[in-house]
């Protein structure tokens, strides 16, 4: 991999302490995605900005045990009351959410100014229909250029090494609108113990998947656009 991006993990989050010290060992190979609160000052913006951060991550995910919001995340809210700020430091908004949730939002974030990021494939898992009207919702937004979505098919997909549960899905996004996804490994594969796939296969299959032209688009292309990564030379 030449460029990456770099998720701010919940376990650290306001202190972006390492993102920022791997950022700066890698300028210009290396963005980031941090994570703020109602308190984060302009300052502390505009150092993030500076550091390499171009995005900010929000969930709408309940926690698994029950109990409210997963912690170490701020929820959309957040993105709501800052939205001014953050489109005039340039940050994109991440979301992880939901497939409704995902929708309903992306609406807001278009009324707001704010570019959308969805998280884990805007949360189509391998049940979700593509008559329904949540995913074609989605595809609307897509087709009008409002989100850009991670292609983290490998973690929604019910089939461990294989995932050809997510390619109808998958094929559905890339025909919609293929120059706004994004390829995400989600490493380190954070639970998905015995589950966890070969990078190199995953790189194979997109582009068995959906054809050269649209791989490189969301591997090379789309990143570079939504990031800030140099564009390649034609």
């Amino acid at each position: 991999m030449d460029r990456a991006v770099l998720v701010q993990p919940t376990s650290y989050y306001l202190d972006h302490s390492a993102l920022i010290d791997a950022l700066s060992r890698a300028p210009g190979r290396l963005k980031g995605i941090g994570v703020i609160d109602g308190s984060t000052s302009d300052r502390e913006l505009s150092d993030m900005r500076v550091a390499g951060i171009v995005g900010l991550r929000f969930v709408e995910m309940p926690n698994p045990n029950g109990n409210g919001r997963y912690p170490g995340t701020s929820g959309f809210d957040v993105a709501r009351q800052t939205a001014g700020t953050l489109r005039e430091h340039g940050f994109h908004v991440q979301l992880w959410a939901p497939l409704r949730t995902c929708v309903e939002l992306a609406a807001e974030a278009k009324a707001l100014g704010l570019t959308l990021v969805l998280d884990h494939m805007a949360g189509i898992g391998p049940e979700t229909s593509l008559s329904d009207p949540d995913f074609l919702g989605l595809l609307d937004a897509l087709d009008q250029g409002n989100v850009w979505i991670k292609l983290t098919y490998h973690r929604q997909s019910r089939l461990p090494h294989d995932y050809g549960d997510m390619k109808r899905a998958m094929l559905a996004l890339v025909e919609c609108n293929a120059r706004r996804l994004l390829y995400a490994s989600d490493w380190p594969f954070v639970r998905m113990e015995g589950r966890e796939p070969d990078p190199r296969y995953l790189i194979k299959q997109l582009h068995d998947w959906v054809g050269q032209g649209p791989a490189k688009d969301i591997l090379v292309n789309n990143p570079a656009t939504l990031f800030g990564f140099p564009k390649e030379e034609s």
